[in-house]
This record gives C-alpha cells, structure tokens and sequence, in this order.
C-alpha cells in the first residue's frame, strides 16, 4: 500500500494516488484535472447507470453476457469522462481563485503545471467522448417466436434502429463548511433536460399466417423533465468520507429518483 502523499503545504490533492502513478509523468496533472484520483463523483455517476442495467433481464448465454459487459463498459466510460469534464470546467473557472486557497493552490491550472489551452483541449476531449457516447443507436435485430403449441401463434420481428439523443441545462451550487471541525462539503444542481427520441414501430407478424403484420410501439419517453440533485460529503476520519446522494427526475408523466450512501477510504 503506498503512503499517503500529498502536495506541499495544506492541501488534500494525494499525489501518489494510484491512478496518477500508472499514468506518464507528461499526463498526471490531466489526471488531477479530471479528479482521477478522488473517484467518488464517477460512481456517483456510474451506480445508476449500472443499476439500470441490473434490472433488465440477466444474461443466457455467453454472447448476451458479453454485450451486458459492453454497456457497462460504455457507461463507465461515459461517466468517467463527463465527470472529468465537469472537474476540468470546474478548474477552468476558479483558477483565479484557487491560486489564493493554499488547499487549492497547488492544483494543475493555478500551479502552472497545465496552461489554460490545455486545460480547455482536455475539456474538448472529455465532451467529445461523452457526446460519442451520449449520440447512440440502438438496433434491434430480427427475431422470430417457437409457439411450443403447434396453433400459430409465434410471432416473427423484423430489424429496427432508433436513437436517442438527451441534451440538459442547468446550473451546479456547492459550498463547503465545517462540522465540528471536519470539512462537509454540499451541493446541488437544477436543470432541464429535453430527449429526441426516434421510436419506430417493430413490424411483426405471426409466423403460420402470412400477410398478418402488425406494428408494435413501445413507450415514449417524455421530451422534457426537472432534474434535481443533492448531495454531501463529511470527511469524518483521515481518508475516511461519508457520502450520501440524491438525484431525481420529474415530469408529467413519469418520476425516477434515487438514493446512494457511500462510504469511501482514501489509500
């Protein structure tokens, strides 16, 4: 286990931390950039994702167990880089500030160890591969239904593709304070969120009665819905953080919410 190393003066940046010390030296103060070593906000972003996916079928067979391993690689993917962007925005902004807090001061962007040009291509980086993940095609291949009853009625699909495509805006609040002494840091985030949808109809017909076809329609999302996050963090122990989160979803057709507690140990 590597010891606890942090930057000269006050600060809680852990310069040893694992995912700085396999990258090369010329890419470590992106990593610190994107928060690579404090991982808490992507789970906070991946758990959900994750959990989606945990409520769908569980995969049969080795090639469906590959494509579920497929979508948790995209979404981790995703959540990693939206979340370095964010923290990369987020240093962009404060730079200026951060160079005044002794806490922050040591940080890529206020120390010099980053120029603002390549702060700003990093962020570029991030929204590129969190859009490629964001702009998605869904196909559906064609199947067909064994009626084990000999009457008819299986059913035979044909092949669809759709996409979905989610644009949000919204404004992020934090503020940090003390509880006996500890650091307790808050936040929140307001926004709206719209979703282009393109949902065509599956065409399906049953197999022993040709020229039956029929279109089959899912559910459509709705286009626009609130979005509301709160979260904390109470540093209550050296390295030891207790984290608890809540996202919700509102709008006049559906709600979706939930809640996370974290404990985290920093190494």
């Amino acid at each position: 286990m590597a010891a606890h190393t942090p930057a000269s003066g006050f600060t809680d940046i852990d310069l040893q931390h694992w995912t700085l010390r396999l990258l090369p030296t010329w890419a470590r103060p992106f990593g610190r950039l994107s928060r690579w070593d404090r991982p808490i906000g992507t789970w906070l972003l991946l758990f959900p994702c994750w959990w989606s996916l945990a409520m769908g079928e569980m995969p049969r067979t080795l090639s469906q167990a590959a494509e579920l391993a497929g979508w948790m690689a995209l979404f981790a993917l995703g959540a990693l880089a939206m979340r370095g962007a964010g923290c990369t925005w987020n240093d962009i902004v404060d730079r200026k500030i951060d160079a005044q807090v002794e806490r922050t001061r040591s940080r890529p962007l206020p120390s010099g160890e980053v120029k603002v040009t390549q702060a700003l291509s990093w962020l570029g980086i991030q929204l590129a591969i969190g859009a490629a993940v964001l702009f998605k095609l869904f196909h559906t291949p064609s199947y067909s239904e064994t009626d084990i009853t000999g009457l008819g009625f299986g059913l035979s699909f044909g092949a669809s593709d759709s996409t979905y495509t989610r644009t949000e805006i919204g404004a992020r609040f934090d503020t940090t304070t003390e509880l006996d002494g500890k650091p307790l840091v808050m936040r929140g985030r307001l926004g709206w969120a719209h979703d282009f949808v393109n949902t065509p109809g599956i065409n399906a017909s049953f197999s022993a009665l040709p020229g039956s076809s029929f279109t089959v329609t899912g559910t459509t999302p709705p286009p626009d819905s609130a979005l509301v996050s709160v979260s904390a963090e109470y540093t209550f122990k050296p390295r030891l953080t207790l984290g608890t989160k809540f996202d919700g979803e509102f709008s006049g057709q559906a709600q979706s919410y939930a809640g996370m507690l974290t404990l985290r140990y920093d190494l």
